[in-house]
């Protein structure tokens, strides 16, 4: 979910950096004639051109938060909370917490690994939260018949008031985070979600390959 190796949001950046910046050396290359190259000139537009390259162009472009990025940052805590209540992140203290209820609710804990990551972005510039939001979109959509259609209902400012009322921050980004979760553990769409949105995802389908 922080652009790690092989997800969606890392291989988006790593097009975008290639495309940018090696696009016009590629033409130039391509049209060059190899046989005029020294060995050290023809590596060298191997490893441009080169399919198994796979570290961003430019990693500088990847703030600390990211590119060091462990758990062992942050806090867990079990212990009992009010009832209604089966877990929360706190940003603040970096403290993710869940009853002894939930040790073993996978759903639970998923849910509040996903406000856990949305801390991380959210304290970056927000050009990260528009390349996360935009790789995962375009990567769901290819697996989801009706995306655009389930965003649209989602994004409605009464049904995200209404759900931020009773838990705080849900946005489209974590809409997606938690279909991508969903489709990965085999759950039912919205079950990761939470909120009793489950009911009104039942429509969604899975785009068979």
């Amino acid at each position: 979910m922080l652009f790690e190796k092989d997800t969606a949001p890392y291989n988006f950046v790593k097009y975008q950096e290639r495309a940018s910046d090696a696009d016009a050396d590629q033409a130039a290359i391509k049209q060059a004639p190899v046989k005029q190259l020294s060995d050290e000139q023809e590596k060298w537009i191997n490893d441009l051109l080169g399919d198994e390259q796979e570290e961003w162009v430019n990693d500088l472009l990847r703030p600390d938060e990211l590119a060091y990025f462990s758990y062992t940052y942050f806090k867990i805590r079990v212990e009992k909370l009010p009832p209604g209540y089966a877990g929360y992140y706190d940003k603040k203290e970096q403290l993710l917490c869940v009853t002894p209820e939930a040790i073993t609710d996978d759903v639970v804990i998923l849910h509040e690994m996903i406000h856990l990551h949305e801390g991380v972005i959210n304290d970056l510039p927000f050009y990260f939260h528009d390349v996360l939001y935009w790789a995962l979109y375009q990567d769901l959509r290819k697996k989801i018949a009706n995306l655009d259609d389930a965003i649209s209902r989602y994004a409605h400012v009464l049904n995200e008031s209404e759900i931020h009322s009773h838990g705080g921050l849900h946005d489209v980004l974590f809409l997606l985070k938690s279909f991508d979760l969903d489709i990965r553990q085999g759950y039912p769409f919205g079950t990761v979600l939470r909120y009793g949105q489950a009911d009104k995802f039942k429509s969604l389908k899975l785009i068979q390959s």
